[in-house]
């Protein structure tokens, strides 16, 4: 007897606890089943820049000191990610808050209002849709919050300004990426200026013989030869190729090098271990001493006079370590 109430109570406990493990399981169940998951739990959208550019850059030429947008507009891509059908997706708003270099929201207490960009109404079905971003925009959005004088320029180096956005569906609920701050939820856009060094030496030009060694009849050079080379660069910032480096003597290519910043030039060794110095820079005109290793056996050198095509001045400080014998 005492065994057979021993049997009742395990099957009883058994019962029990399958009981209990099944209800558990219900509930697990239910609780991932993505139909009981309000929609915004999966929503977002991704976004990629157009040739992976998300600054607003602009350059100054070292050598004009002009200064001029490089990407004054940026676009991007976004694409909607959703568990939720797309057709259900009344309309996407993209915003803006932006940040000032030692200005506008610079240090606390920050202002975290954003302000409306763009509303998307007309969504495709694949959820992708493309916006261009022009600098000029956001500046008038922030520009009466702007700390730091803008009158010259609009956007100011330093200058950060961060993508947010809301998805309304048609039943009137909002995913707004603002409420949770992670990086898939935000995107960020930048002001950068930069400095360009601009290739010198590139260009098309016109020479002219001032002078020519007693040697150079015989090549059939005279004063007022004049004649035409190319110096294209092949190696940023400052390597160049020179079509012609002895002027009609022996039409023989060479490499020049240009050190932007010190001015020095140098004509590389190579046939005959031609030379270049430097006798005056005057605008967009040089003199220049050339010889070879047959300047003292045959009086073989020359001035020539080499102008751009383009009338574009030459730094100043442009000099070599070679010089006239």
């Amino acid at each position: 007897m005492k065994k057979q109430k021993y049997i009742n109570l395990i099957v009883t406990t058994l019962l029990i606890i399958l009981m209990i493990a099944c209800s558990k399981s219900d509930e697990f169940d239910a609780a991932v089943d993505p139909e009981n998951i309000d929609w915004q739990a999966n929503a977002g959208i991704s976004i990629t820049a157009i040739d992976s550019i998300t600054s607003f850059i602009w350059e100054t030429n070292l050598l004009t000191m002009e200064s001029y947008p490089v990407s004054d507009t940026l676009e991007l891509s976004f694409k909607i990610e959703s568990t939720e059908k797309i057709e259900n997706i009344s309309k996407v708003e993209i915003y803006v808050s932006a940040e000032e270099k030692e200005g506008y929201n610079y240090s606390e207490p920050f202002d975290y209002t954003r302000k409306l960009f763009a509303t998307i109404t007309e969504i495709p079905e694949d959820g992708k849709f493309s916006l261009k971003i022009p600098a000029e925009d956001l500046y008038e959005l922030f520009r009466s919050d702007f700390l730091n004088d803008r009158s010259e320029v609009h956007l100011l180096d330093g200058d950060f300004f961060t993508l947010t956005w809301q998805i309304t569906h048609l039943d009137g609920t909002v995913f707004d990426s603002n409420d949770n701050p992670i990086p898939e939820n935000n995107f960020g856009l930048q002001v950068k200026y930069q400095d360009y060094l601009p290739p010198v030496f590139e260009g098309t030009y016109t020479y002219e013989y001032l002078e020519v060694g007693p040697g150079m009849a015989m090549l059939g050079i005279d004063v007022g030869r004049t004649g035409n080379i190319e110096i294209s660069l092949t190696e940023p910032p400052g390597t160049y190729y020179v079509s012609d480096v002895n002027f009609s003597s022996w039409f023989l290519p060479n490499t020049l090098t240009h050190d932007f910043f010190s001015g020095l030039v140098t004509v590389e060794e190579g046939f005959y271990s031609t030379t270049w110095a430097i006798l005056d820079v005057n605008g967009a005109s040089i003199d220049i001493y050339w010889q070879n290793d047959f300047t003292v056996a045959y009086g073989f050198w020359g001035v020539v006079r080499i102008t751009k095509d383009d009338g574009v001045a030459f730094p100043d400080n442009i000099y070599t370590n070679e010089t006239r014998p």
